[in-house]
């Protein structure tokens, strides 16, 4: 069932905040609601600000593709086939990517400010907050891993699938895909479709969950939903994140905090993004790096 939460847009709130006011971001777990399954959560601010619903503005149209998950201040990760056949019309201002989180607080809403884009289909999204701060001043992000997860374990893929957004309100439902894991692709399953190092889920996912996370059995964040066959059983197939932990990032949201550019790796040395086992990834030469695998 549809339920609609509402938001107010406004300039970004951070820009008026007074010196030595704490913004917080909190690093979270978020394991497995249930035993596998597929299907929308009746708390559907489950996520909290960590999930993000991604949006695009054309003149006075509005189109919902696909979601997102926020790891930092200001920092989400995306699928990158949501925003490739739109780049020249956001290049050109045409189209306005804008993002939304439901939140026990009501709607956050978020607007683009860089995309990163990648080898692989996981984007790195740096994003302005557009809305009013939430109370305290308390974001929600995932908590990302280097880890590789096993055959047989247990995934948790989520998504906002939302059918419209109109004057600051939002209608949809947050959707969650339950399943385990049944291949893994360090190397990639194949050339053209997923040539790059991702696992494959038993468990339904359907439009709209694109680019929305996927956790292991201990709540940390692993990738990003790529695509799927919408049958019971999937199979879901999730990028894994940590090809794009040495991608730059040329500004942060909240300037200061560390120097520019950036990356997620380098955030996480520094407290900025929450890193699982982080010394398993190295960056061996540029745009090259590799993992240590581990379970």
């Amino acid at each position: 069932m549809n339920k609609q939460v509402h938001g107010i847009v406004t300039e970004d709130p951070a820009k008026a905040a007074a010196i030595g006011e704490a913004i917080n971001f909190r690093s979270m777990l978020f394991k497995p609601v249930a035993e596998p399954c597929a299907g929308d959560l009746a708390e559907w601010a489950h996520f909290g600000s960590a999930l993000l619903s991604i949006a695009f503005t054309s003149g006075d149209k509005l189109s919902v593709e696909g979601s997102a998950v926020m790891v930092g201040p200001g920092v989400a990760l995306a699928a990158k086939h949501v925003f490739e056949p739109r780049l020249a019309d956001i290049m050109a201002s045409k189209d306005v990517p804008i993002l939304h989180a439901v939140t026990e607080h009501g709607l956050q809403i978020w607007r683009l400010h860089q995309l990163v884009l990648t080898d692989t289909d996981v984007a790195i999204l740096r994003i302005d907050l557009a809305s009013n701060l939430p109370p305290e001043n308390d974001f929600h992000a995932a908590t990302l891993t280097t880890r590789t997860p096993k055959v047989g374990e247990q995934v948790q893929i989520a998504g906002f699938r939302s059918d419209s957004v109109e004057e600051g309100a939002i209608l949809g439902q947050t959707r969650v895909g339950i399943g385990e894991v049944t291949a893994v692709y360090l190397t990639g399953r194949d050339k053209v479709m997923l040539p790059h190092p991702c696992i494959e889920v038993k468990c339904l996912t359907i439009g709209g969950m694109s680019g929305g996370p996927a956790f292991d059995e201990n709540g940390m964040l692993l990738g990003v939903l790529t695509s799927s066959i919408e049958h019971e059983e999937g199979p879901s197939y999730v990028s894994l994140a940590w090809p794009t932990f040495g991608a730059k990032i040329e500004s942060l949201w909240l300037p200061g905090m560390i120097d520019l550019p950036t990356s997620l790796i380098e955030m996480a040395a520094k407290g900025v993004v929450g890193v699982e086992k982080p010394e398993a990834f190295t960056i061996v030469g540029e745009g090259k790096c590799h993992l240590l695998t581990w379970s």
